[in-house]
Protein backbone atom coordinates (compact mmCIF):
# COMPACT_ATOMS: atom_id res chain seq x y z
CA UNK A 1 0.00 0.00 0.00
CA UNK A 2 1.43 3.51 -0.64
CA UNK A 3 0.01 6.20 2.19
CA UNK A 4 0.48 9.78 0.91
CA UNK A 5 -0.41 12.57 3.16
CA UNK A 6 -2.16 14.98 1.37
CA UNK A 7 -1.68 17.69 3.76
CA UNK A 8 1.95 17.24 4.24
CA UNK A 9 1.74 17.45 -0.04
CA UNK A 10 0.07 20.37 0.13
CA UNK A 11 2.66 22.21 2.44
CA UNK A 12 5.07 20.75 0.51
CA UNK A 13 3.91 22.39 -2.96
CA UNK A 14 2.89 25.64 -1.41
CA UNK A 15 5.82 26.53 0.15
CA UNK A 16 7.82 25.46 -3.29
CA UNK A 17 5.77 27.86 -5.42
CA UNK A 18 6.27 30.42 -2.66
CA UNK A 19 10.10 30.25 -2.79
CA UNK A 20 9.63 30.36 -6.54
CA UNK A 21 7.41 33.18 -7.00
CA UNK A 22 9.90 35.10 -4.42
CA UNK A 23 12.58 34.43 -7.13
CA UNK A 24 10.40 35.26 -9.65
CA UNK A 25 8.71 38.50 -8.67
CA UNK A 26 4.85 39.91 -8.54
CA UNK A 27 4.77 40.64 -11.97
CA UNK A 28 5.49 36.89 -13.34
CA UNK A 29 3.71 35.19 -10.58
CA UNK A 30 0.47 37.96 -11.19
CA UNK A 31 0.66 36.41 -14.97
CA UNK A 32 0.63 32.47 -13.57
CA UNK A 33 -2.49 33.43 -11.37
CA UNK A 34 -4.29 34.69 -14.07
CA UNK A 35 -4.10 31.92 -16.40
CA UNK A 36 -4.83 29.48 -12.99
CA UNK A 37 -7.95 31.50 -12.95
CA UNK A 38 -9.13 30.50 -16.08
CA UNK A 39 -9.16 26.82 -14.21
CA UNK A 40 -10.97 28.43 -11.18
CA UNK A 41 -13.88 30.13 -13.82
CA UNK A 42 -14.28 26.53 -15.89
CA UNK A 43 -15.29 24.96 -12.25
CA UNK A 44 -17.55 27.88 -11.08
CA UNK A 45 -19.22 27.53 -14.84
CA UNK A 46 -19.33 23.75 -16.01
CA UNK A 47 -21.52 23.84 -18.53
CA UNK A 48 -19.75 27.22 -20.17
CA UNK A 49 -16.68 24.92 -19.81
CA UNK A 50 -18.59 21.80 -21.30
CA UNK A 51 -19.55 24.15 -24.25
CA UNK A 52 -15.83 25.39 -24.50
CA UNK A 53 -14.24 21.93 -24.24
CA UNK A 54 -16.59 20.36 -26.88
CA UNK A 55 -15.76 23.11 -29.23
CA UNK A 56 -12.61 22.80 -29.20
CA UNK A 57 -12.60 19.02 -29.31
CA UNK A 58 -14.64 19.12 -32.29
CA UNK A 59 -12.14 21.45 -34.11
CA UNK A 60 -9.51 19.56 -33.02
CA UNK A 61 -10.60 16.02 -34.35
CA UNK A 62 -11.97 17.93 -37.87
CA UNK A 63 -8.33 18.81 -38.80
CA UNK A 64 -6.93 15.54 -37.98
CA UNK A 65 -9.36 14.03 -39.74
CA UNK A 66 -9.05 16.39 -42.61
CA UNK A 67 -5.53 15.36 -42.66
CA UNK A 68 -5.98 11.67 -42.39
CA UNK A 69 -7.62 11.79 -45.95
CA UNK A 70 -4.29 12.38 -47.73
CA UNK A 71 -1.60 11.14 -44.78
CA UNK A 72 -0.53 7.40 -45.83
CA UNK A 73 -0.19 6.45 -42.13
CA UNK A 74 -4.04 6.66 -41.84
CA UNK A 75 -4.83 4.15 -39.40
CA UNK A 76 -2.30 5.57 -36.82
CA UNK A 77 -3.71 8.56 -37.23
CA UNK A 78 -7.11 7.56 -36.83
CA UNK A 79 -6.01 5.92 -33.43
CA UNK A 80 -4.44 9.23 -32.41
CA UNK A 81 -7.83 11.00 -32.99
CA UNK A 82 -9.63 8.05 -30.98
CA UNK A 83 -7.26 9.21 -28.23
CA UNK A 84 -8.14 12.75 -28.52
CA UNK A 85 -11.97 12.13 -28.68
CA UNK A 86 -11.47 10.30 -24.98
CA UNK A 87 -9.93 13.18 -23.95
CA UNK A 88 -12.72 15.86 -24.91
CA UNK A 89 -15.28 13.62 -23.50
CA UNK A 90 -17.43 16.70 -21.75
CA UNK A 91 -19.14 13.72 -20.13
CA UNK A 92 -15.83 13.14 -18.11
CA UNK A 93 -13.79 16.18 -18.94
CA UNK A 94 -11.32 15.73 -16.01
CA UNK A 95 -8.38 14.04 -18.19
CA UNK A 96 -8.31 17.45 -20.35
CA UNK A 97 -8.35 19.68 -17.76
CA UNK A 98 -5.15 18.29 -16.03
CA UNK A 99 -3.82 18.48 -19.35
CA UNK A 100 -4.53 22.30 -19.53
CA UNK A 101 -3.47 22.75 -16.42
CA UNK A 102 -0.37 21.47 -16.53
CA UNK A 103 0.15 23.17 -19.60
CA UNK A 104 -1.55 26.65 -18.65
CA UNK A 105 1.55 26.78 -15.92
CA UNK A 106 4.31 25.56 -18.26
CA UNK A 107 3.28 28.61 -20.29
CA UNK A 108 3.23 31.00 -17.77
CA UNK A 109 6.49 29.81 -16.39
CA UNK A 110 8.37 29.86 -19.99
CA UNK A 111 6.28 33.27 -21.92
CA UNK A 112 6.53 35.06 -18.42
CA UNK A 113 10.37 34.57 -17.68
CA UNK A 114 11.14 35.85 -21.55
CA UNK A 115 8.07 38.38 -21.73
CA UNK A 116 8.14 40.08 -18.03
CA UNK A 117 11.26 41.47 -16.90
CA UNK A 118 10.84 43.73 -14.31
CA UNK A 119 14.95 44.47 -14.46
CA UNK A 120 16.35 44.14 -10.34
CA UNK A 121 13.31 42.79 -8.28
CA UNK A 122 12.64 45.39 -5.33
CA UNK A 123 12.37 43.83 -2.28
CA UNK A 124 8.17 44.70 -2.38
CA UNK A 125 7.91 42.94 -5.73
CA UNK A 126 10.05 39.20 -3.78
CA UNK A 127 7.33 39.63 -0.93
CA UNK A 128 4.36 39.84 -3.14
CA UNK A 129 5.80 37.13 -5.94
CA UNK A 130 6.57 34.92 -3.26
CA UNK A 131 2.99 35.44 -1.45
CA UNK A 132 1.28 35.26 -4.96
CA UNK A 133 3.50 31.92 -5.61
CA UNK A 134 1.94 30.44 -2.66
CA UNK A 135 -1.78 31.09 -3.77
CA UNK A 136 -0.83 29.54 -6.58
CA UNK A 137 0.50 26.35 -5.29
CA UNK A 138 -2.71 26.15 -3.15
CA UNK A 139 -4.91 26.60 -6.58
CA UNK A 140 -2.37 24.14 -8.29
CA UNK A 141 -3.24 21.66 -5.47
CA UNK A 142 -6.83 22.37 -4.58
CA UNK A 143 -7.37 21.85 -8.97
CA UNK A 144 -5.65 18.87 -9.14
CA UNK A 145 -7.79 17.16 -6.38
CA UNK A 146 -10.97 18.23 -8.21
CA UNK A 147 -9.74 17.08 -11.38
CA UNK A 148 -8.53 13.84 -9.96
CA UNK A 149 -11.24 12.61 -7.52
CA UNK A 150 -14.25 13.89 -10.25
CA UNK A 151 -12.51 11.80 -13.05
CA UNK A 152 -11.92 8.60 -10.88
CA UNK A 153 -15.56 8.90 -9.22
CA UNK A 154 -13.68 9.04 -6.27
CA UNK A 155 -15.30 9.81 -3.09
CA UNK A 156 -13.71 11.52 0.56
CA UNK A 157 -15.02 9.43 3.84
CA UNK A 158 -13.59 10.78 6.85
CA UNK A 159 -11.17 12.68 4.65
CA UNK A 160 -9.19 8.96 4.04
CA UNK A 161 -9.43 7.81 0.23
CA UNK A 162 -8.41 4.69 -1.21
CA UNK A 163 -7.98 4.40 -4.71
CA UNK A 164 -7.43 0.60 -5.82
CA UNK A 165 -10.06 -0.65 -8.13
CA UNK A 166 -10.44 3.19 -9.99
CA UNK A 167 -7.23 2.84 -11.14
CA UNK A 168 -6.66 -0.66 -12.19
CA UNK A 169 -6.96 -0.43 -16.14
CA UNK A 170 -5.91 -4.40 -16.44
CA UNK A 171 -6.19 -7.39 -13.86
CA UNK A 172 -2.37 -8.39 -12.59
CA UNK A 173 -1.65 -10.64 -9.41
CA UNK A 174 -0.31 -7.28 -7.25
CA UNK A 175 -2.90 -4.97 -6.56
CA UNK A 176 -1.53 -2.02 -6.13
CA UNK A 177 -3.47 0.78 -3.50
CA UNK A 178 -2.94 3.73 -2.62
CA UNK A 179 -4.37 5.21 0.28
CA UNK A 180 -4.61 9.56 0.77
CA UNK A 181 -4.80 10.44 4.24
CA UNK A 182 -5.86 13.52 5.35
CA UNK A 183 -7.76 14.79 2.43
CA UNK A 184 -10.19 18.10 3.42
CA UNK A 185 -13.92 17.14 2.52
CA UNK A 186 -14.64 20.27 1.37
CA UNK A 187 -12.33 21.46 -1.76
CA UNK A 188 -12.26 24.48 -3.65
CA UNK A 189 -15.71 24.54 -5.00
CA UNK A 190 -17.39 24.67 -1.70
CA UNK A 191 -18.49 27.32 0.09
CA UNK A 192 -16.63 31.09 -0.97
CA UNK A 193 -13.44 29.75 -1.45
CA UNK A 194 -13.99 29.53 -5.45
CA UNK A 195 -15.38 32.97 -5.43
CA UNK A 196 -13.46 34.45 -3.05
CA UNK A 197 -10.53 33.46 -5.31
CA UNK A 198 -12.19 34.95 -8.67
CA UNK A 199 -12.43 37.98 -6.62
CA UNK A 200 -8.64 37.76 -6.06
CA UNK A 201 -8.11 37.14 -9.64
CA UNK A 202 -9.69 40.22 -10.47
CA UNK A 203 -7.60 42.62 -8.38
CA UNK A 204 -4.43 40.53 -9.87
CA UNK A 205 -5.60 41.49 -13.25
CA UNK A 206 -6.00 44.98 -12.53
CA UNK A 207 -2.82 45.47 -10.84
CA UNK A 208 -0.80 43.39 -13.40
CA UNK A 209 -2.10 45.29 -16.41
CA UNK A 210 -1.51 48.76 -14.64
CA UNK A 211 2.40 47.30 -14.00
CA UNK A 212 2.67 45.78 -17.04
CA UNK A 213 1.78 49.04 -18.79
CA UNK A 214 4.07 51.01 -16.13
CA UNK A 215 7.27 48.61 -17.75
CA UNK A 216 5.79 49.03 -20.99
CA UNK A 217 6.77 53.15 -21.03
CA UNK A 218 10.06 53.64 -22.54
CA UNK A 219 12.05 55.78 -19.51
CA UNK A 220 13.14 59.43 -19.94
Amino acid sequence: MIQIDYAVLAYIVIGLFALVGFTRGWLREAFTTILLMVLVFMLAQPKLAAAIIEALGKIIIAFLSALTRRAPQADAINSIIEKIRGIFNIENPYGFLILLAAFLVFVSYTVGKRALDEGRLSPLSRILGGTMGAINGFIIVSLLREYIISALGLTIPAGDIRASDAMRPLETSKQVTVSVQNMPTGGITSGYTMWLLLALGLVVLFFFVRDVRLHAKPKK
